[in-house]
């Protein structure tokens, strides 16, 4: 089976997930300022699904620009986005100012259901690797158990994408 490359156009760091009888997609969108979510039956299907918006950033604040690299995660019953934001598109000593953010939704649909007010993650993690903790977040809650994973589309060989990190 070959996919189009892009999967879908104008979206970076896509994340699918698949859960119950259908598939959902999550990508940063082209301005950086909102969460949307796809749903569709297959994967074919995400490419014309409709993009429903479930959270639009604030105007000022800790998470009011640069929403990147969000993604879903359903785990123990709850809809959890996380996502990196920043306070501002500021530079500082050449990094932006990214830190972790999640938003939960209790209901079944997280595409018509009331998602709660964001909040901060917490880590000791640097700004630089913040992609590390979904992962762990992942292995600490069972979701990269052997029965939910089929393949692994990367191995990570980085220290900083690993949760087992020497010394710590």
């Amino acid at each position: 089976m070959s996919w189009p490359n892009p999967f879908i156009t104008q979206r970076a760091d896509p994340f699918i997930l698949r859960h119950g009888d259908g598939y959902y997609f999550i990508a940063s969108v082209p301005a950086y300022d909102r969460l949307e979510i796809r749903y569709a039956s297959t994967l074919n299907g995400l490419i014309a699904a409709e993009a429903v918006t479930v959270w639009q950033k604030p105007d000022t604040g800790p998470y009011s620009e640069l929403i990147w690299a969000p993604e879903l995660h359903h785990i123990n019953g709850q809809w959890v986005i996380y996502f990196a934001a920043a306070p501002t598109r500021a530079i500082k000593e050449g990094l932006f100012q990214h830190r972790m953010y999640a938003l939960v939704c209790d209901d079944a649909d997280p595409l018509s259901g009331h998602w709660q007010p964001c909040r901060r993650v917490y880590t000791t993690l640097t700004a630089s690797h913040w992609m590390r903790l979904t992962s762990c977040i992942r292995a600490k809650t069972g979701i990269c158990g052997r029965r939910k994973i089929r393949r692994f589309l990367v191995t990570p060989t980085f220290i900083w994408r690993n949760c087992s990190t020497p010394g710590r």
